[in-house]
This record gives structure tokens, sequence and C-alpha cells, in this order.
């Protein structure tokens, strides 16, 4: 594993699972999302996004965490990663783990990327058109796009892991962190 894009719907963990995978493995991780939003919740739009993935995705060793598939994952990142690491948790259990993460990131105020000024705030997050509403529906469209990637010949070069459980999760970033000890990339 030296290019790895891990992916899942709101609330699986991407971005923790990411985190602990690059410093297991001593990969560089980027947090999609930092690609994608600019200052005041502006978005950059696909071209712009393409235009900062590329230079990531250009070096020989990373790891990814996000979806943005019609954004240019699928053209930019895919094609150079070797493995998909789908997080696929229950609806339930994302759902109520972007509740909990909301309410901790607003109390908190931390800026969510460098530079932004971005933060998260609760009625922003859990009110009508935002991210909970977001990813309540997104969710079934994560799953029927994911759970086809092993059957895609152009995807064919890739190693898909699914982890379907935070235990699994557990597991396999264990499995990750003990490999990537005795073998160093």
């Amino acid at each position: 594993m030296r290019r790895v894009v891990v992916v899942g719907p709101a609330g699986s963990g991407k971005t923790t699972l990411a985190g602990a995978l690059g410093a297991a493995c001593d990969l560089p991780h980027t947090e999609l999302d930092a690609l994608w939003w600019d200052p005041g919740w502006n978005e950059v739009g696909p071209d712009e996004f393409r235009r900062r993935l590329a230079p990531v995705v250009a070096r020989d060793r990373w790891v990814l965490c996000g979806n943005y598939f019609s954004m240019g994952m699928r053209d930019v990142a895919w094609p150079r990663a070797d493995t998909i690491v789908w997080v696929d948790l229950a609806k339930w259990r994302t759902i109520t783990r972007i509740v909990r993460r909301t309410v901790r990131r607003s109390r908190s105020g931390v800026e969510l990327w460098p530079g932004t000024g971005n933060r998260e705030q609760l009625r922003g997050a859990l009110g009508r058109d935002e991210l909970l509403r977001f990813a309540w529906r997104a969710y079934p469209k994560y799953r029927a796009r994911y759970s086809v990637i092993r059957e895609d010949p152009e995807l064919a070069h890739l190693t898909v892991i699914r982890l379907g459980s935070p235990r699994a999760v557990r597991a396999w970033i264990e499995e990750v962190n003990e490999r990537c000890r005795t073998h160093p990339v």
C-alpha cells in the first residue's frame, strides 16, 4: 500500500482511519475536504479541485480520505491508487457519529482545515439542508457506488478492502500497524 484512498459515507471515520494509516505507514495524508473548501465555506468547484488534487496524487506515496467521486477522484486519483479502503458502517452509526462529532466540534470551535477559518456550528450542520440531511440522503448512493468497485474492469488494478464495522476497522489498522512496523515501505 503506497497510494491509498479511504472512502465511505459521512461519519464513517474516513479521516480518522486515513490519519492512522498515514502515521503507521509513513504516508502523507490529505483530507479531500481541505482541497474542496475555501475560507467562508466556499466551494472551489471541480476544476480548481482537480488542479489542487493533481500534485498530491503525482507523488509516489499518499493516503487520501473523502469521496468527491464526480469531482475528479475517479479520473485523477483512482488510476494512480493501488488500494481503496471502503469504510462501510451502518447508517445509524454514521448518523450518530455525525451528531456527536458536530456537537464536539461546535463546542470546541476547532478550525477544520488550517487557514480557512471554517468551523462547524450546530445550526449549520444539523439544520434543515445541511450535513445531517446530506448524510442521510447520500448514504445509499455511497453504498451502491462502492459495492461494485470490484466489478469495474477499469479498476481491476485496485486492492479493495471493505471494513463493515468499528471492530473490523480497529483490527485492520492494528494489522497494518504491525505490517508497516516490521516491513517499512
